[in-house]
């Protein structure tokens, strides 16, 4: 039987088991998502704050189409899921040439089972880890020299809804611009030219990253002293104080008259150590996916899991410094979500982690399968 066959068929048993456990979640952000999507029924509008997952909310305005209930989008997750699996799989095989590392991949990607239960829930989470693998096919296949028109026009459609299924989504574009801005730059001589491509794209995405953020208080998500989000709001949370760090009386507090930017850049560079704590502490917590408050045995499975594949990513770095276009993309993929995350809020459940899982998984697994069988680890292409 061949890998994607029995891989598949692996797959659909953990969804029917997990389904079966789970059924259907609707949760606090769900009726964001589920009101949207109906109200575009009437005509397109923007929403300030939901807008920037306008993905999401689109998929689940398709697939209602078909029949409105909460079953089908659903079902359409576990669906797009498997699709999901599909891509990672075929990512593989561009990637590494090698169908057993490729294997190895979407391998990882089942087991690691609370990728597959979030799609019970009706939350962004399940789309934007979907459509992270969908487009990493479609850029291997691009990056790779296919430049046919449906291979285009699919690249940019699911790009751009993973893009604006949630505001970190807009990682994928800032990691392929650099892809792209990267193989330009070494075909340009002038240095006043290269530090106007450097710069120009800095000055968008900070606009852009305004314009996001201006829908979140982040700041005052800093003075809680909140590590993740909503502790306090917890009575099982109260009890860890590694959830809190003390709150200074003499912070500095900016103003919000200059953009959401600048008011975070501001309390950052005038409270840094107050900072410093309460952005490693998140990126701990949101790294290792850990909580005080889960189960030793769900804690000691993140570890055991994701720490080995993290060391493997490590080595890729220092092997490889970034030479090829698939390095490049995850690297710059993975520390702006990790540093994106770590600076604004990581979340209570620990979804904010599935979506960089399967970039984790694709380029981390090549290394340890080949550290394993004790060959020598050759360049990921």
């Amino acid at each position: 039987m061949k890998p994607v066959y029995w891989l598949s068929l692996l797959y659909v048993v953990v969804g029917v088991c997990l389904f079966t456990i789970y059924g259907i979640k609707y949760v606090n952000d769900s009726h964001r998502y589920l009101e949207y999507a109906n109200n575009l029924r009437s005509g397109f509008y923007f929403e300030k704050h939901n807008f920037w997952y306008i993905g999401y909310v689109l998929f689940i305005y398709i697939v209602t189409t078909i029949h409105d209930s909460y079953e089908v989008i659903v079902l359409a997750q576990y669906t797009y899921g498997l699709i999901a699996v599909w891509c990672l799989f075929k990512s593989g095989i561009r990637l590494f040439k090698s169908e057993m590392m490729a294997t190895v991949s979407a391998l990882l990607f089942i087991l690691f089972i609370e990728i597959t239960t979030w799609h019970s829930y009706l939350l962004a989470e399940s789309f934007l880890t979907s459509s992270v693998c969908i487009s990493i096919y479609f850029l291997s296949r691009l990056l790779g020299g296919d430049k046919t028109p449906w291979i285009i026009v699919g690249c940019v459609i699911i790009v751009l809804l993973t893009a604006f299924a949630k505001p970190t989504g807009f990682a994928i574009i800032v990691s392929i611009g650099v892809v792209f801005s990267v193989r330009w730059l070494k075909k340009i001589n002038q240095t006043i030219v290269r530090w106007i491509a450097g710069i120009v794209p800095l000055l968008l995405i900070g606009v852009l990253a305004n314009n996001i953020l201006s829908t979140f208080n982040v700041v005052g998500h800093y003075l809680s002293g909140e590590v993740v989000f909503a502790s306090s709001k917890q009575p099982e949370a109260m009890t860890h104080e590694s959830l809190f760090i003390s709150v200074p009386e003499d912070l500095y507090v900016p103003t919000k008259d200059n953009g959401a930017v600048v008011e975070i850049a501001s309390f950052l560079w005038m409270n840094p150590m107050y900072s410093a704590e309460l952005f490693f502490k998140k990126m701990f917590y949101f790294v290792f996916h850990i909580r005080p408050y889960w189960s030793i045995w769900h804690n000691i499975f993140s570890l055991v899991f994701l720490v080995p594949l993290y060391v493997s990513l490590v080595r890729v770095g220092i092997r490889v410094k970034l030479k090829s276009d698939a390095t490049i993309f995850a690297f710059v993929f993975l520390l702006l979500n990790v540093i994106l995350i770590s600076a604004t809020s990581v979340d209570w459940d620990g979804r904010f982690l599935m979506p960089i899982l399967p970039v984790v998984f694709l380029i981390g697994a090549k290394e340890l399968v080949q550290l394993i069988i004790s060959k020598k680890p050759d360049s990921v292409s």
